[in-house]
């Protein structure tokens, strides 16, 4: 088995009433081994214990390429620090600033989201890169950023909505790791991200079914994913991805972070094989993001009485 992880906020801290140590009981009841943090937010005083975090969760850039000089009216949110970049060699400077910001917390790696989305109803411009020209454009960022600061972690880039990596591109993926030459780097694997594209996938079993398809590519291609973000969303809560789908409405709809719990979720993880597996969860309860990752961890270790 992977080191298996949860998802956690330094705002989490409220869920106990003695604090970081509430956090560490919680981490050995579900015999996990600790949590990726959301970085934003933390701080030396904020943050839990270093020995609790395996894994921390960069902030999103937001929309970067008009610093390249593509005027492309893509979305998402970024730190309030990403807001106001006025040029690219700012925007070097802040990510590096970041990573430098995660280390006091002795990751063993970061995510960083590897992706951008299209404005909804806007046309797409000529100068739109898809998903191979983006990844060559990430990887000079991602390679600016390292001279800049090379932390002593791994960085782990992530599927998401949009444009960027695809699972479904693993030869373009194993390339992009390969681009950034001898940095740590590596893939991070969002089932949750990637099935919600796939409306049709209306149960658990055919989801599982299309994820061992995916490790299979992966495995070809040499693109194995070091860090899984397992859960997914029920197909019939995702809106359709087209123009008119307002990015709150997709994300608060369309990336519930539910528990995949099928008996065959074990045969997933053994085929993706990651060093890390981080039940990614989106409760709004301590009780619900327990009993959510208790059914998921059962069925990711091959407990028959998963469900």
């Amino acid at each position: 088995m992977p080191i298996e992880l949860t998802n956690f906020t330094v705002w989490g801290r409220q869920w106990f009433a003695d604090g970081w140590e509430g956090l560490r009981r919680f981490c050995s009841e579900q015999e996990i081994h600790g949590i990726e943090l959301l970085a934003t937010g933390a701080t030396a005083e904020t943050a839990p214990p270093a020995d609790l975090i395996a894994g921390v969760h960069l902030r999103s850039l937001g929309s970067w390429l008009p610093l390249v000089g593509l005027q492309v009216p893509c979305y998402g949110e970024a730190g309030r620090r990403y807001q106001a970049v006025a040029d690219y060699s700012e925007l070097v400077r802040l990510r590096a600033d970041e990573l430098r910001r995660a280390a006091f917390c002795e990751p063993a790696y970061a995510v960083w989201h590897a992706n951008y989305a299209l404005a909804p109803d806007t046309p797409r411009p000529a100068q739109t890169p898809g998903n191979e020209g983006f990844l060559e454009l990430l990887s000079r960022l991602v390679r600016d950023v390292l001279g800049e600061y090379e932390p002593p972690f791994a960085l782990v880039f992530e599927n998401a909505y949009g444009i960027g990596l695809d699972p479904e591109e693993s030869g373009t993926a194993a390339g992009f790791v390969r681009s950034l030459g001898k940095a740590d780097a590596g893939l991070c694997l969002d089932t949750g991200h990637h099935l919600n594209r796939l409306r049709q996938i209306g149960r658990e079993d055919a989801a599982c079914r299309e994820l061992l398809r995916i490790a299979a590519g992966l495995e070809r291609n040499g693109a194995q994913a070091r860090v899984v973000h397992l859960h997914w969303t029920p197909p019939q809560m995702v809106p359709p991805q087209d123009g008119g789908t307002e990015p709150g409405d997709f994300f608060a709809a369309g990336d519930q972070h539910r528990p995949l719990t099928d008996p065959h979720v074990a045969q997933v993880i053994s085929a993706l094989a990651p060093k890390y597996l981080v039940h990614e969860m989106g409760a709004m309860s301590l009780a619900e993001h327990a009993a959510w990752l208790r059914a998921q961890s059962a069925a990711a270790r091959g407990n028959a009485d998963a469900r």
